[in-house]
């Protein structure tokens, strides 16, 4: 759902056999979310979009340059299109101040273009667990510890620890990513299975700046001050910088919570 600032809400959803069902039967599934729209009133008909991904070839070209979101989607699964494109105005501004140079250019369209396809893989690794629910949250763990440690290394002016989108091109974490995910696809089981899941802790471990593999959790991670604080070390920051970096960002916290 995406609420908009004039009053409307773009809701939808991705379905298997979408001709087959309409908006109140999923209202029927998630009485939750039809009790958030039981006093909306629709303004635009349903729409059926056949076929969601795409992916171009070009993002580059003479005085013109695309930005990730229009160059390839992939699935709203994990709703990356946001920090894609704004990864993409980033970069885009560089290339700018850079002059536009044919280099620049073609730097920033490799660099989209690969971020589009590891945000593929663990896409398409997540659809192929779905069946396997500990399984798809395990792998889902890896979105978010990339997440989670990439913004706070970009937020303590530490952009160098987190190369790439979902961290893919990070040499320690990035191979491990793609590595868990063929896994995946490969729909594991047995000892294999039970490896996989080792493997991605392994992966997760050093970036784990979110307490996501603390198990007594149960699957519900808060935004707590005090794990940040706790991994000021993986993030090569003092526990004052990252205090400091809370503060600016209104959380009012001390080493001691």
């Amino acid at each position: 759902m995406l609420r908009f600032n004039n009053g409307i809400t773009s809701a939808g959803a991705a379905l298997q056999r979408p001709h087959e069902a309409t908006w109140d039967d999923l209202l029927d599934t998630l009485p939750s979310v039809r009790e958030q729209f039981a006093n909306a009133r629709v303004v635009a008909p349903w729409a059926h979009s056949p076929q969601l991904a795409f992916r171009t070839t070009r993002v580059v070209g003479p005085n013109w340059a695309l930005l990730p979101s229009a160059a390839g989607v992939i699935d709203p699964l994990l709703s990356t299109g946001i920090p894609l494109t704004l990864l993409g105005i980033h970069r885009l501004l560089n290339v700018l101040e850079q002059g536009a140079s044919d280099t620049a250019l073609r730097e920033y369209e490799r660099v989209t273009l690969a971020e589009l396809d590891a945000t593929e893989h663990l896409v398409a690794a997540l659809y192929a667990s779905m069946a396997d629910v500990p399984l798809f949250k395990r792998l889902g763990s890896l979105y978010f510890a990339a997440a989670s440690f990439s913004e706070a290394a970009r937020r303590l002016g530490r952009p160098g620890l987190a190369p790439g989108f979902l961290l893919h091109a990070h040499p320690r974490f990035g191979p491990d990513l793609h590595a868990c995910c063929d896994l995946a696809l490969a729909s594991p089981t047995g000892p294999a299975r039970t490896e996989l899941f080792a493997r991605i802790d392994r992966a997760i471990e050093p970036f784990d700046i979110a307490g996501l593999l603390d198990r007594s959790r149960l699957d519900w991670y808060p935004a707590l001050a005090e794990d940040l604080i706790a991994s000021a070390s993986r993030l090569q920051a003092t526990v004052d910088e990252v205090e400091n970096l809370l503060e600016r960002s209104g959380f009012r916290c001390s080493a001691g919570l």
